[in-house]
């Protein structure tokens, strides 16, 4: 009765391949469709028969690896009911022994574990496959590629195909929209899909193709099918599309290391026009490892605010009438460790890109305080300072709080601090930029338009920015010492400013001839390597107390 009641089968069956059964309770006919009359002594078909073909040698094998100790067996596999239905069972049992400790028999349970066994399934499916497409997603291709990594695939690749302009498109049609487009675009890729190959959402704008064990050509002629199946979406080319071949061998690279250079050679790709092919190669991993490096090192230093690789230089800016030191621009310098000295032009993009140039710009906000605390001190309270400012500090709500505060810790007058916007931040958001600056100018600070004339700005729209200085790009300084006719242009710009109530600061003088010009068109100041390259901090006060003093 006890038995009867049991879920699963009960049993007792002899150690042979067939696992012979002396006793099956009568949970045997719900489990398999079978009487226990038709497996008992194999009368109708042995249990073994029961096993799915695939699993009858693992179970053997593993009772048989538990046979020397004589250890508890527990395992899962499939059985085929006498209706031809599969069943997940999970089976536990022992040996029997006797007097002399030879095994006599096997005793156990047999449960039904179908209904667990799907769940995992499902599960699994969500967790290894992409919501929105059904795709396979990154972390079921990096299970692939282990499994492939273990098994000594060689000459393999991806493929990766990157959607470059969809956040841009989701600002301006809605995610719905973006999602069409995923949608369509994955739909078209899956009909690539071969024996040889595998398509994976790896982002929600970037899907990959796996080709283990692939001839070298193989990865240019796909791209081919690739723009062949995806050409005639017109949102694909809406979109952007890029496409990075990463070729690979061996067990050196892990999945985020191979996704990341492909994606860096499709982003490539995609800057040469929709459906551009760009290989990823040791010159642009030479470059991914150094934007790591750098990007190591920026983080570390927005961490640890002892750290000196990030730090100020300052430039000086000399009065064209009198030759003395007007002000200094505050200019923001990296040396690690590993690569020395990194332009600011590498770095300062990493940093925005990391979202890590505000604490930068504090950073060097707050060199140029102290930097200006060391000027008073030494009698030249009258000479300025400059810090550059991006859009991203310049819009954030406590930026003109964090300014003060820098000010008033090293009790700085607002009078000595110039910040320095460029044009394209100016456009990014006029009403919003322009109103800042008119509240930092009622603190007492001054601001100036750097780079004037690259950008989009006209006098124009000049004449309402709430600045006081323009500084003329290094570009039209460069044509003083070009024709006749470019030279005009540069002293057109220092009238016209004047006309409009600004001073005129001229960057980038290398040679006599440029300062000389820019003197005789009324330019008031000049910033350049001719007077002086950035220099540390007690080099530029030495450079003060020489050129200023009586």
């Amino acid at each position: 009765m006890l038995l009867s009641n049991l879920p699963g089968m009960a049993y007792r069956c002899r150690l042979d391949r067939q696992w012979t059964m002396e006793f099956v309770s009568e949970g045997c006919r719900e489990l398999t469709g079978y009487s226990p009359e038709d497996l008992v002594e194999n009368k109708t078909l042995s249990y073994n028969d029961v096993i799915a073909p695939e699993y009858r040698e693992s179970v053997w094998d593993s009772w048989d690896k538990n046979l020397a100790g004589r250890e508890p067996y527990r395992g899962e596999y499939e059985i085929i009911t006498a209706s031809g239905a599969r069943k997940w069972v999970l089976e536990t049992g022992q040996f029997v022994l006797n007097d002399e400790g030879a095994v006599e028999a096997l005793e156990g349970i047999i449960i039904d574990i179908t209904r667990r066994k799907q769940y995992e399934y499902r599960l699994k499916h969500i967790i290894e496959h992409d919501a929105l497409t059904g795709l396979p997603n990154r972390i079921y291709f990096e299970k692939l590629l282990g499994q492939n990594r273990s098994r000594g695939a060689a000459n393999s690749a991806v493929v990766l195909v990157e959607l470059n302009h969809l956040n841009a498109l989701t600002l301006s049609y809605g995610y719905a929209f973006n999602e069409q487009i995923v949608m369509e675009a994955a739909s078209r890729l899956k009909s690539l899909v071969t024996e040889g190959r595998q398509v994976f959402q790896v982002s929600p704008e970037r899907m990959a193709f796996y080709m283990p064990g692939c001839a070298m050509e193989e990865p240019f002629l796909l791209c081919n099918e690739i723009a062949a199946v995806l050409s005639p979406v017109p949102m694909i080319h809406a979109a952007g599309c890029g496409l990075g071949v990463l070729n690979f061998t061996g067990p050196d690279k892990d999945g985020d290391e191979i996704l990341k250079n492909a994606s860096i050679a499709a982003a490539c790709g995609g800057m040469k026009g929709t459906f551009g092919v760009c290989v990823f190669d040791g010159e642009m991993e030479a470059k991914a490892e150094r934007e790591r490096i750098i990007k190591d090192e920026i983080i570390a230093s927005s961490l640890d605010g002892e750290r000196s690789s990030i730090f100020a230089e300052f430039q000086p800016i000399v009065d064209l009438k009198t030759g003395r030191i007007r002000s200094f621009e505050a200019l923001a310098r990296m040396r690690g460790p590993r690569l020395g000295l990194v332009p600011p032009v590498e770095f300062i993009s990493l940093a925005e890109e990391l979202q890590l140039i505000v604490p930068l710009g504090k950073r060097i906000l707050a060199s140029a305080c102290v930097f200006l605390g060391e000027l008073k001190r030494a009698g030249f309270g009258y000479v300025s300072c400059s810090v550059n400012v991006s859009a991203l500090e310049l819009v954030r709500d406590n930026f003109l709080g964090d300014f003060l505060t820098a000010l008033r810790e090293r009790d700085i007058p607002a009078s000595s601090l110039c910040l320095e916007v460029t044009e394209s931040l100016v456009a990014f958001n006029f009403d919003l930029i322009n109103r800042k600056l008119g509240e930092l100018r009622r603190m007492g600070a001054a601001v100036s338009l750097d780079d004037f004339g690259t950008g989009q700005s006209s006098f124009f729209r000049a004449r309402d920015l709430n600045v006081d200085y323009l500084k003329i790009a290094k570009d039209f300084t460069d044509r003083i010492s070009a024709s006749s006719r470019s030279r005009l242009v540069t002293g057109d710009i220092i009238s016209m400013a004047h006309k409009l109530g600004y001073r005129v600061i001229a960057e980038g003088v290398e040679h006599e001839e440029q300062r000389q010009y820019l003197a005789d068109h009324g330019c008031d100041y000049f910033q350049g390597f001719l007077f002086s390259r950035p220099v540390p901090q007690e080099e530029a006060l030495e450079l003060v107390r020489i050129t200023n003093l009586p």
